[in-house]
C-alpha cells in the first residue's frame, strides 16, 4: 500500500500548490512592478454565470457589483471583464486585488460622465494592481470630459497600489468631493497614459502621498496636463499633499498644472504642496501655476509650493509658466532645477526661471 499513499500524497501536494498558485499570481504594471495577491479573498469568478466568457464581450456589471457588496476581500480573475458605465462602487473595508491578466474594460457609453471605479464617502480600501481601460476609442458621441477611470470622493485612509489606467474619455484618477475632502490617501506607482482630459485630478484633498507615478500622452480636451491641481471651488482643500519621484510625458498640456483661481472667496485659504524629483520630456509645459482672483474677494491664498531638482526638458511651449500669477501671499520655491530647452541649459537656468515668474507673485528660486 506504500506506493499508493506515496502517489496519492503527491497528488495532494500538487493540488494545494496549483491552488496557490492561481490565488498568488502576480500583477505586473508597465513600469513593472507588482503586488501579490490576498490569498483569502473570493475571487469574482465565482459569482459570474456558468457559461461566463473570458474575452471580455460580455456585460458583467451587476455580477461583480454583488460579489464586491458582498465580501471584503475580492480577487479578480486573471481574464478581462466588460463593466458598463454604471460603474463599479467600492464599500468601505475592502480589498482588491486583480491578478495577473485581470482587466476592467469599459462598455462604449455615450454618457457625458461616469466612474469606472468609484470609491465614496468610504474609508479603510485598498486596491491593489488595478488594470482599467476606457472608451475613448469607442465612446458614442463627442460630448463631455468626466469619464474617469477611478474616483476617489470624500473618502479616507485609501491605498491605491500599481494601478495602469488607460484610455479613458476624462481623467484616469479623480479625487473630488462631495461635502468633504478626501483624507489620506496613497497612491503608489501608478501607469496613466492617454486619457482625454488628465492623468490625475486633484480637486480636494487633505494628506495625499503620489509615489512615482507615470502620467503621459494624456491628449484631447483641456486642461491635458500629466497631473492637474484645480479646486472646484474655496470648499475644496490642497493641504498635505506630497509627490515624489513623478514622470511626466509627451502631454498636451502641461506635465504638472495648479490651477487656483476658484480657491479664492471671503475667507483666507492656504496650501501646502511638495513635489520632488519631477521629471517631465515633452509636454507643453513642465511645472504651471495659475492664481488669479475670479471676481472680487477679500480673502487670501496663502501656503506653500516646493518642487525639489525637477527636470523639465524638451517643452514645446515653455519648461516653467509661472507669469499668471497675483498673488504674494503663496509662497513658490523651485529648487535645483534641471532644464534642457532651446535656449535653455544648467549654465543659464536660473535666470531663465526668474524671467519666467511673475513680478506679482512671491517666489524663490535657488539652485
Amino acid at each position: 500500500m506504500a506506493p499508493i499513499r506515496i502517489v496519492l500524497t503527491f497528488a495532494l501536494i500538487n493540488f494545494f500548490l496549483g491552488c496557490f498558485a492561481e490565488t498568488s499570481k502576480s500583477a505586473v504594471n508597465s513600469k513593472g512592478y507588482f503586488f501579490y495577491a490576498d490569498t483569502g479573498g473570493y475571487n469574482i469568478q465565482n459569482s459570474l454565470p456558468s457559461d461566463f466568457v473570458k474575452d471580455g464581450s460580455v456585460d458583467y456589471t451587476k455580477y461583480v457589483q454583488d460579489a464586491i457588496s458582498h465580501h471584503d476581500s475580492i480577487v479578480f480573475p486573471s481574464f478581462p471583464i466588460l463593466i458598463n458605465d454604471s460603474g463599479l462602487t467600492i464599500g468601505s473595508n475592502k480589498v482588491l486585488t486583480f491578478l495577473n491578466g485581470s482587466k476592467i474594460l469599459l462598455k462604449s457609453s455615450q454618457k457625458t460622465g461616469y466612474y469606472i471605479l468609484l470609491i465614496k464617502n468610504a474609508t479603510n480600501v485598498t486596491v491593489n494592481n488595478a488594470v482599467i481601460v476606457g472608451d475613448r476609442d469607442t465612446h458614442i458621441g463627442k460630448q463631455g470630459e468626466w469619464g474617469m477611470g477611478l474616483g476617489i470622493i470624500s473618502s479616507s485612509n485609501i491605498v491605491i497600489n500599481n494601478p495602469n489606467i488607460t484610455d479613458c474619455w476624462g481623467d484616469g484618477i479623480y479625487l473630488g468631493e462631495t461635502g468633504k475632502p478626501n483624507t489620506n490617501i496613497t497612491i503608489s506607482n501608478a501607469y496613466i497614459k492617454n486619457n482625454r482630459r488628465n492623468g490625475i485630478s486633484v480637486i480636494s484633498v487633505n494628506g495625499l502621498k503620489l509615489i512615482s507615478p507615470y502620467l503621459g500622452f494624456e491628449n484631447g480636451t483641456a486642461p491635458m496636463s500629466g497631473i492637474d491641481l484645480e479646486p472646484n471651488g474655496p470648499q475644496d482643500e490642497l493641504k498635505n499633499i506630497e509627490i515624489t519621484d513623478p514622470v511626466t510625458e509627451n502631454n498636451k498640456g502641461e506635465g504638472i498644472l495648479m490651477f487656483l483661481d476658484r480657491m479664492y472667496s471671503d475667507t483666507d485659504k492656504d496650501v501646502s504642496i511638495t513635489i520632488n524629483n519631477h521629471k517631465d520630456n515633452g509636454s507643453s509645459s513642465g511645472f504651471r501655476v495659475i492664481c488669479n482672483k475670479l471676481k472680487p474677494s477679500t480673502g487670501k491664498i496663502g501656503g506653500t509650493i516646493i518642487t525639489y531638482n525637477p527636470s523639465w526638458k524638451k517643452n514645446t511651449r515653455k519648461p516653467l509658466d509661472a507669469t499668471d500669477i497675483v498673488n504674494p501671499n503663496l509662497q513658490i520655491v523651485i529648487k535645483g532645477a534641471i532644464i534642457d530647452n532651446k535656449g535653455v541649459s544648467a549654465r543659464n537656468a536660473n535666470s531663465f526661471l526668474k524671467k519666467a515668474v511673475s513680478a506679482k507673485g512671491n517666489f524663490k528660486i535657488t539652485n
